[in-house]
C-alpha cells in the first residue's frame, strides 16, 4: 500500500492520510432531517440545538444561530459552505480540534483539496446527497495523528440553509474517542 503524508509548515508534523482507495475510507450514511439520534450519541446536545431551529420546510438558516448556542462545541465545529454548484464544501471556520487533526487551519480550502482521493471515491456523492436532498450526514472511521495515534472519529454534518439555498452549508461536528 502506498502511504502518503501531508507535511505542515506550522509545526513540521505529519498526519497520515491513507491515499490508497482500498484503505482508510470512512463509513458514511445520510439521515433524514427528522432523524432521532441514538440515546448514547455524542452529538445529542448539538443535534437538539440544530433541530430546535429547523423548520417544516427544511434545515435551519445560519442566521437562526447565535455564537453562544454552540457553547462547549466551538473547538469541535467546522463550518463549510457550498459556494457553487459543486458538492465540494469550502471550509470557512475551523475549531481547534479540527486544526489539531489537520495540523493546519484549512479555512478557505475545499474538501477535495484536503483529501482528493477520498473525495473522489466517496465524499463527492456523500456531499451531493446531503446538499441535493437536504439530509444529515454521518461519517465515521479511523484518524491517525502524531499527537494521539489512531482513534475512532465521528463527524455529524448538519445542513444549514444559506443565501436562499435549501442546503447552502454544513456544520461539521467532531467527536474523537478517548484513548484506548
Amino acid at each position: 500500500m502506498k502511504k502518503e503524508f501531508i507535511e505542515t509548515a506550522a509545526n513540521g508534523g505529519a498526519v497520515f492520510i491513507p491515499q490508497d482507495p482500498d484503505s482508510g475510507l470512512f463509513l458514511t450514511r445520510r439521515l433524514p432531517l427528522d432523524a432521532t439520534l441514538e440515546p448514547n450519541s455524542p452529538f445529542r446536545e448539538i443535534h437538539a440545538i440544530w433541530n430546535s431551529r429547523r423548520t417544516d420546510d427544511g434545515p435551519p438558516r445560519w442566521e437562526d444561530f447565535d455564537f453562544t448556542d454552540f457553547r462547549g462545541w466551538h473547538s469541535r465545529l467546522k463550518v463549510s459552505v457550498f459556494p457553487d454548484d459543486q458538492p465540494d464544501p469550502e471550509f470557512r471556520i475551523m475549531g481547534e480540534n479540527w486544526r489539531d487533526i489537520a495540523m493546519q487551519n484549512l479555512a478557505g480550502m475545499r474538501f477535495s483539496k484536503m483529501l482528493p482521493k477520498q473525495f473522489e471515491y466517496q465524499f463527492r456523492d456523500h456531499f451531493r446527497e446531503i446538499r441535493d436532498k437536504a439530509l444529515i450526514g454521518h461519517a465515521f472511521g479511523p484518524v491517525a495523528a502524531i499527537e494521539f495515534g489512531l482513534r475512532k472519529t465521528e463527524v455529524l454534518e448538519l445542513p444549514v440553509s444559506r443565501n436562499g439555498e435549501k442546503v447552502g452549508g454544513l456544520l461539521h461536528c467532531l467527536h474523537i474517542d478517548a484513548a484506548p
